[in-house]
């Protein structure tokens, strides 16, 4: 996956409003999944284990070797049901998983990406529901 093809994706989804959702009223915890990508936007070659939970089950776990620029993704195996997803992250010099809630973004459904920088590990979410033509 290309830099450009990612920020396409993410788009404005990144700037977590409303965007005419109404989940943000509803009592119930839950998303829908639509995908999740990991990228390098370093210069260097790197290394990330990537876990993905939902509802406190792990889902899958995956180590990404990835080169500047290159990205990937994960098989969407998980239930296309809303539930709480939790991403984490670990590079080889971290011993501890970086946890990052995906449930509580103002959307019924949520794309994320793991990204991958000089200065550490971003999510970016894009909460737009309309799916593109690849989705889980």
């Amino acid at each position: 996956m290309k830099r450009r093809e990612l920020l396409a994706t993410v788009g404005a989804g990144t700037a977590i409003g409303l965007a005419g959702c109404t989940s943000a009223f509803n009592d119930e915890r839950g998303v829908e999944l639509l995908g999740l990508g990991v990228v390098n936007w370093t210069d260097e070659p790197t290394t990330i284990d990537v876990r993905l939970e939902r509802d406190d089950e792990t889902l899958e776990e995956a180590t990404y070797e990835l080169e500047s620029g290159e990205g990937d993704s994960f098989d969407c195996t998980w239930p296309s049901e809303p539930g709480e997803f939790v991403v984490s992250t670990r590079t080889p010099d971290e011993d501890d998983w970086d946890a990052r809630d995906l449930t509580d973004r103002g959307s019924d459904c949520i794309r994320s990406y793991v990204v991958v920088e000089d200065d550490g590990v971003t999510i970016l979410s894009n909460t737009e529901c309309d799916p593109p033509e690849e989705t889980c």
